[in-house]
């Protein structure tokens, strides 16, 4: 039996030549690790696949492709793992745009192996890469005080729920942990589902990961 593999990518890119020197990187630097790839975000979905990956990197082209259902079905399909965005586009407003759409991380198609290292394994440690020399200024954009709003509205009960809901736990589980009742969990829940205009753990989660709570 082939033994389990310690990381395991997926690389979608329409260029073949790009897609296969990604691959040489992947497996050099993580030696033993398994690297699944696609041409398009179409054949990404093409077969269900119940797979957890390491992380994912795709290629994004504005403006000639409407790119955002494919990052919002990749936030369902895979909801816990990173998304790195790649594109030739390097224009601050487009990457602010790919960040607040709910990858984790952006990277230049110029970028180098390790640049695409650093950014695998800074996104192992947390939920945000991106070049902060190259692009300057950008993520204080991203992280404005209107970007944590609501979060702050949020009492420091509710944030614990929310990463809980987030973690898909039940309600019954969630009281057993904090030591509370279903009934003051559900409250909660509803709270937050009204503060952040959302209507399930589903949406929560998705709102969340966007707003890089998560």
């Amino acid at each position: 039996m082939e033994p389990p593999h310690t990381e395991h990518f997926l690389i979608s890119d329409h260029l073949p030549a790009y897609r296969q020197g990604i691959i040489n990187f992947l497996q050099s630097s993580f030696p033993g690790c398994a690297v699944d790839e696609a041409s398009s975000e179409k054949e990404i979905f093409s077969t269900p696949t119940t797979r957890l990956y390491t992380t994912i990197l795709i290629e994004i082209e504005p403006p000639k492709k409407n790119w955002q259902p494919a990052i919002e079905q990749l936030r369902v399909t895979y909801p816990y793992t990173p998304v790195i965005a790649m594109s030739d586009w390097e224009d601050e407003d487009f990457i602010i745009e790919v960040l607040r759409s709910g990858v984790n991380g952006f990277l230049p198609k110029t970028a180098g192996c390790q640049d695409c290292k650093h950014a695998i394994e800074t996104l192992a440690m947390q939920n945000l890469y991106i070049d902060e020399k190259k692009y300057r200024g950008l993520l204080k954009k991203l992280l404005s005080p209107g970007e944590q709003l609501i979060k702050t509205e949020l009492s420091k009960r509710e944030q614990e729920i929310m990463y809980l809901v987030c973690d898909d736990k039940t309600s019954k589980q969630i009281a057993s942990s904090l030591y509370i009742s279903i009934k003051t969990v559900e409250t909660h829940r509803d709270h937050i589902l009204k503060k952040t205009n959302t209507h399930n753990a589903v949406e929560l989660m998705n709102f969340a990961r966007k707003k890089r709570w998560i």
